[in-house]
């Protein structure tokens, strides 16, 4: 890969996330947060029009497990989240409390990650073998697991998907 400056950096594989920006220029009295995501409520309806709901990527919605607003970027999400908007939509009025989980196979692994790490956080705490490409990373904030990613252990990021779902992760 070479740098805009010049340098070179080797790679034997290069992955690139491209990122999606919410088409949501064209909506008025509605609160959007930084990256064009409109700012909903637990029940995924805009803060500034109750009778505006989102799910998916023009979802910005408070995070159960961060406690801030987060958007997540994963067709899993923007699943669950359509199914709890079109019950609020039809005056169920269940709050968006699931942990995101997404996963990708690449190269032969699975890569599996859960929870939600918008940030450097204090540390990761790696368990197990980073070049024979099978391990879990626990990343926390105040003592606290608040992310997992794991390579070709995929039993521990359900097992945490499930912790954290019951607000028991460590």
């Amino acid at each position: 890969v070479e740098l805009e400056d010049g340098e070179v950096l080797p790679a034997d594989v290069v992955v690139i996330g491209a990122g999606v920006l919410p088409n949501t220029g064209f909506l008025e009295g509605v609160s959007l947060d930084k990256n064009g995501a409109i700012c909903t409520g637990p029940l995924l309806n805009a803060e500034a029009v109750p009778n505006l709901y989102a799910a998916g990527d023009v979802c910005a919605y408070p995070s159960v497990q961060t406690g801030s607003r987060v958007r997540v970027e994963h067709w899993n999400v923007a699943t669950q989240q359509g199914r709890v908007a079109a019950k609020n939509m039809l005056g169920q009025f269940i709050p968006f409390t699931t942990t995101p989980f997404f996963w990708s196979d690449l190269f032969g692994k699975s890569l599996r990650f859960v929870g939600h790490a918008p940030t450097a956080l204090d540390s990761v705490i790696i368990e197990g073998d980073v070049s024979g490409m099978e391990f879990v990373s626990y990343y926390t904030e105040d003592d606290e697991i608040k992310a997992v990613a794991t390579v070709s252990r995929d039993p521990v990021a359900v097992a945490c998907a499930e912790l954290m779902r019951r607000g028991r992760m460590p």
